[in-house]
């Protein structure tokens, strides 16, 4: 009996701080009542995108829930690109090496050697070391590595960072945009925590979500414990 929100916010700086200032927020019902809707919440979330008619290309950052095929292909489709963390059992491929002399039938390789990205960090020689773009931290160390891979799911090549935090542990980010320098990802996606700061000021200062639903009889009816009488359907 449950909903879902979900809210696009743009990030905006006022007064050397950054905030995320909400620019659509719709509530999905979790009842559904006929089953001619097939849209998921990955699908909504590229319509409240395209619903915004942005004029100009920018970057979705969001969660590692969101890092699926269909939101890759909406934002590209739109001209956007994503910033996102990858899953933690992620894969991805080399792309395939071109044969030598002829080649035969049929249509060629495009997926070459699998590579489970968690494994990337054991290699020490293409690893580097910078400071820590995100905000709130000083003179913080990581270890980071970047590669660009095909990802099964996107059909397309994506560039993964993999950064090692001294005191967060791993993680291994991912963006659509192959242009966009390591240390820019990771602050982007430090700042994805605005959207969340967000929410928490908006249920608890601003009382936003202090709603109920209800059952569907009327409201005098359920204030004297009576129930409603419904006519069965022909």
């Amino acid at each position: 009996m449950g909903h879902s929100t979900q809210a696009i916010s743009i990030l905006a700086r006022a007064a050397n701080t950054l905030f995320a200032v909400p620019l659509d927020i719709q509530i999905h019902e979790g009842v559904i009542f006929f089953n001619r809707d097939k849209r998921t919440l990955l699908d909504k979330l590229v319509s409240l995108v395209s619903g915004l008619n942005l004029a100009e290309p920018c970057y979705l950052v969001a969660d590692a829930y969101y890092a699926k095929s269909k939101i890759i292909k909406g934002m590209l489709a739109q001209g956007h690109d994503l910033v996102t963390r990858a899953r933690t059992d992620c894969v991805a491929y080399h792309p395939a090496t071109k044969p030598k002399g002829k080649v035969g039938r049929g249509r060629p390789k495009l997926y070459g050697k699998k590579v489970k990205l968690t494994n990337l960090f054991r290699s020490t020689l293409a690893i580097d070391t910078l400071i820590s773009p995100v905000y709130d931290e000083r003179n913080v160390r990581l270890r980071v590595r970047c590669i660009e891979l095909l990802w099964k799911p996107a059909g397309c090549l994506v560039r993964f960072v993999l950064v090692e935090h001294p005191t967060r542990g791993r993680l291994v980010l991912m963006c659509t945009d192959l242009t966009l320098e390591p240390v820019q990802i990771i602050r982007l996606y430090g700042l994805r925590l605005k959207i969340e700061l967000g929410f928490k000021q908006a249920a608890h200062i601003v009382g936003s979500y202090g709603y109920h639903f209800c059952d569907g009889r009327d409201e005098t009816d359920s204030a004297w414990g009576r129930q409603s009488v419904h006519a069965p359907r022909n």
